[in-house]
């Protein structure tokens, strides 16, 4: 998300205050925000990178991961987020697993089932906190 008028860019990572923080961002962007609120910094060129202050907030990666666990056991069909997310808290809930089998599925290297490969390890939620900076965590000004 950025602002001309205010000179900065805020790159939302998931599971990271980003809805908070956003709710404040958004009232001094130039224009309505379009396309993904989890833009990498390097979806900016670099003139616009140079021009502007860039901040993002990061988190503990074991909070993170237990605050997506959390996230989809919070979901039902009246959820803003259910209709992305309903294969994911479906699975969890039908399944009735732990935070330590979430865990364990989260993170195993081995393709348990294209089911699984394809929900996890394509969730955004999981995503690296790396992946959002262009090349080291020194491309943002805080």
């Amino acid at each position: 998300m950025t602002s001309l008028k205010k000179n900065f860019i805020y790159i939302w990572i998931p599971k990271c205050a980003g809805s908070s923080v956003s709710s404040i961002v958004k009232r001094y962007l130039d224009k309505p925000h379009v396309g993904s609120t989890h833009e990498p910094l390097s979806c900016y060129t670099s003139a616009t990178r140079d021009k502007r202050f860039k901040f993002a907030f990061v988190r503990n990666p074991w909070d993170k991961i237990y605050s997506t666990y959390n996230f989809y056991l919070q979901q039902d069909p009246s959820h803003p987020y259910y209709k992305w997310d309903w294969p994911k808290v479906n699975f969890i809930k039908d399944n009735n697993l732990t935070f330590k089998e979430y865990l364990k599925i989260s993170l195993e290297q081995e393709e348990t089932n294209k089911f699984l490969n394809t929900w996890i390890k394509g969730d955004i939620h999981l995503k690296p906190v790396i992946g959002y900076f262009c090349d080291t965590p020194e491309d943002f000004d805080f």
